[in-house]
């Protein structure tokens, strides 16, 4: 089903991750004038022989997009940027992961967080009537009380991201009703592509795989909706392009699978690859995750990933053998 059109001018907060650079691509396509914002914090970080990934994703991003350098935690930038920019949209996507978060509590709380405030009190004291798209996460559910949860099951998350995951969905919930600002929750599940400045386990392992031959498992029981980028940013579009407010819905792939059936599945398509499992004990803070119903969102958003797994991880091996082995 072809996606909405965008909705006036979008202001994506995250832009240089994953997920923003496909959603500033998509949007840009669809004729959106496009404002992103990202503080490069990840992108530094990234190591040596995985910056020609990183640097091939960001050349995606079609030029007519404006990219600016600035950090959501800083309320004086983020109002002077709502003040110069007046968004129709807003899609905050700014996080640190899930390992990140529990090393670093406080920043991630900052970024996930009171980020997210600065965007809610730079809309309403400019009286800006955007809507507020916001990045949440299953982690949220914490350990999975069954084999599937929908948005109805309960939440308790079990490590930092997820609680302050569910603490910046709160701030949402508590915008009164008077206010010119709307908003839609989407919950993710294990995004994975190639030129993530992350280390997310899955973008990482398909670039691991190509460049040096090999993939490591740190748990292979593990279970996740491993969702395609491309699909993550679709759902993302279509939720600012609908502008249904006061919704919170799952966006994964339609089944789940283990850490050990990823590498799979990517052995099948390199044969060469080894793979290095490590069977640690899990973390408590790890949540057990099974599969996530996304069927609300193909309700509200006509929303359906595009891609398997399988077809997803077939896809970004060959951009990732056309970045690394050109």
């Amino acid at each position: 089903m072809q996606s909405p059109e965008p909705h006036g001018k979008a202001l994506i907060v995250g832009a240089s991750g994953l997920v923003g650079t496909a959603l500033a691509k998509q949007l840009a396509a669809a004729g959106g004038q496009v404002l992103g914002i990202d503080n490069h914090r990840a992108a530094r970080a990234i190591p040596r022989w995985r910056r020609a990934g990183y640097d091939w994703r960001l050349r995606q991003v079609p030029s007519e997009v404006t990219m600016v350098e600035a950090d959501v935690r800083y309320a004086a930038d983020v109002a002077r940027i709502v003040t110069d920019f007046r968004p129709d949209t807003v899609y905050y996507l700014a996080a640190l992961l899930a390992s990140e978060s529990h090393a670093n509590p406080s920043e991630a709380e900052d970024v996930q967080v009171n980020g997210v405030r600065n965007v809610l009190n730079a809309l309403r004291s400019n009286d800006v009537a955007a809507h507020l798209v916001l990045a949440s996460s299953s982690y949220v559910y914490g350990n999975f009380a069954g084999k599937v949860v929908n948005e109805d099951a309960a939440t308790g998350p079990v490590d930092t991201y997820g609680e302050l995951k569910l603490v910046a969905e709160g701030l949402l919930h508590d915008v009164p009703e008077s206010s010119p600002t709307t908003w839609t929750i989407l919950r993710p599940a294990a995004v994975f592509g190639v030129g993530d400045p992350r280390t997310r386990y899955a973008s990482t392992g398909l670039e691991e795989a190509v460049v040096a031959g090999r993939l490591q498992i740190d748990f292979p029981s593990l279970s996740a909706n491993f969702t395609h980028v491309d699909d993550v940013s679709d759902a993302f579009a279509r939720a600012g392009a609908v502008r249904r407010h006061g919704v919170t819905l799952n966006v994964a792939a339609e089944r789940s699978a283990s850490n050990e059936e990823f590498a799979e599945l990517v052995v099948e398509e390199l044969p060469r690859v080894e793979v290095v499992t490590n069977d640690n004990p899990i973390p408590d803070r790890v949540p057990r995750r099974g599969c996530v119903d996304s069927s609300r969102a193909a309700a509200v958003l006509g929303w359906k990933p595009a891609l398997s797994l399988s077809d997803g991880i077939r896809a970004e091996l060959a951009v990732a053998d056309s970045i690394y082995h050109r």
